[in-house]
């Protein structure tokens, strides 16, 4: 009829009752939204979000008053638990869903179990299933069921391989206790799961996260066990920034500069050493603080010609230690004053040593010194430099590499002695006569001076 019935039918009708829609709005808005979008917006916004995202994002003509703030990295000690589960009541699996199944029921149990016993400074990053019965199922590439499995376990039991990954924010930002949080993280994990498996309630998780995806089991776990002291550190993050005040350096104590915050790989390094080596290398033992600690012996460059170990290293060679230090006194004076090594070693303050007491050459004061300490008597010129020749006694030394000087005088001021002569005649060509090989005294007439000259030639008698 052209006239709605006064009373609504127990039936909807099947179909419009035009092809209109009504110009009119409804008191009351539709239970299902509009398949299409209204022509204008409306003047308030909804009381409630959409459930769905926009496709597009939306876009602010001025940004924001305040900048985003970028995550501080913490110090963070990671660890590994490796340990193995028996569970009777899990049918072997013998394809490849049936592993994922048995696996995906398995990781999630421990991963709640663990979960429930962390605190706020400790997060459970993964539960890795490694194995069962002995075949590895980590990567879905790594394991084939070309064939059906058999198993030396056909009755239901199963044995499972896995590692719990965790990790705990350390106390301080050098994480100097990293070991020790380590130790405790891994004894409390293990015994809260322990206490779980020995009172029945990882047993009813394992029912439970089963029943979530379909599988009615009945399990029972044999055994557990977790690898003893098998703790690793896998990473320490620490940050260090250069802090721009006087003295100050790099610091790790978290309150770098927002513009640090928002571009770390600029400016921040996760090592002290890399922040000083960066920033400032000019002052690089002084960054580190090491201005009041010796690293070990080095060459001082200062004319002594010795290795110092001290607290004065220059930071070039604390930059290269292993270029500039040494262990020891040998090692440093080998290594930079071979040329007058035993010399070296002594002045550094060296194990004393007497030198070999044999003789060689002293070509400045044209005589022949023993090889021994300086103070250790009037012949003693000093350790010997590694490429002089020694000699048994000063007349072999005098022969070999002083022989311009008459033997007897090279002798006898290599002793520290006065020369007597030999008393023999040599021509005094100044005055015409023959005279004596002797110390002039002024008194006698025939000695005319001890003779130096090697080369002149001396006679027995006047005539």
């Amino acid at each position: 009829s052209g006239r709605p019935s006064s009373q609504p039918s127990e039936q909807p009708s099947m179909s419009p009752m035009t092809h209109w829609p009504t110009m009119n709005i409804s008191g009351r808005p539709s239970s299902q939204p509009s398949s299409m979008p209204s022509a204008q917006p409306s003047n308030a916004p909804s009381e409630s979000p959409a459930s769905m995202p926009s496709e597009t994002p939306s876009i602010n003509a001025q940004p924001s008053g305040q900048p985003s703030t970028a995550a501080v990295v913490e110090p963070t000690v990671k660890i590994t638990i490796p340990s193995q589960i028996r569970i009777r009541g899990i049918q072997v699996p013998q394809t490849a869903a049936e592993v994922a199944k048995v696996v995906n029921i398995v990781g999630l149990s421990i991963a709640q179990t663990i979960q429930g016993n962390l605190r706020s400074t400790q997060r459970l990053t993964g539960v890795t299933i490694i194995s069962i019965n002995g075949i590895l199922v980590q990567g879905s590439n790594n394991f084939r069921f070309n064939r059906r499995l058999t198993s030396r376990k056909l009755d239901g039991n199963i044995d499972i391989e896995y590692e719990i990954i965790l990790e705990e924010i350390c106390s301080t930002q050098t994480c100097d206790e990293a070991q020790e949080i380590a130790n405790e993280l891994y004894a409390s994990v293990t015994e809260n799961m322990q206490e779980e498996i020995d009172s029945g309630v990882f047993e009813q998780i394992i029912e439970e996260t089963a029943e979530e995806i379909g599988e009615i089991i009945d399990v029972a776990i044999e055994n557990a066990s977790f690898e003893e002291l098998v703790v690793v550190v896998l990473a320490i993050v620490s940050t260090w920034y250069p802090a721009w005040e006087e003295g100050k350096y790099c610091l790790n104590d978290g309150n770098q500069p927002l513009y640090m915050k928002t571009n770390p790989s600029d400016w921040v390094y996760g090592s002290r050493d890399g922040c000083c080596t960066r920033y400032f290398s000019y002052e690089y033992s002084l960054c580190m603080g090491l201005d009041d600690a010796s690293i070990g012996y080095y060459p001082a460059w200062d004319g002594t010609e010795k290795c110092v170990n001290d607290t004065d290293v220059p930071d070039y060679m604390r930059l290269n230690p292993s270029q500039w230090m040494h262990e020891d006194i040998e090692s440093c004076c080998e290594r930079y004053y071979n040329y007058k090594l035993t010399d070296c070693i002594a002045d550094s303050g060296g194990s004393s040593a007497t030198g070999t007491l044999k003789w060689y050459v002293n070509h400045v004061d044209e005589v022949c010194d023993q090889d021994c300490d300086n103070n250790a008597g009037p012949t003693c010129g000093g350790f010997v430099p590694s490429w002089k020749s020694l000699f048994d006694d000063p007349l072999s030394c005098c022969e070999s590499s002083l022989s311009w000087i008459a033997t007897s005088v090279c002798v006898a001021e290599s002793n520290h002695t006065t020369a007597t002569g030999t008393l023999k005649w040599y021509a005094d060509y100044a005055d015409e006569h023959c005279v004596q090989d002797c110390e002039s005294s002024g008194t006698s007439g025939t000695c005319g001076g001890v003779v130096r000259e090697a080369h002149l030639e001396l006679y027995d008698t006047a005539e």
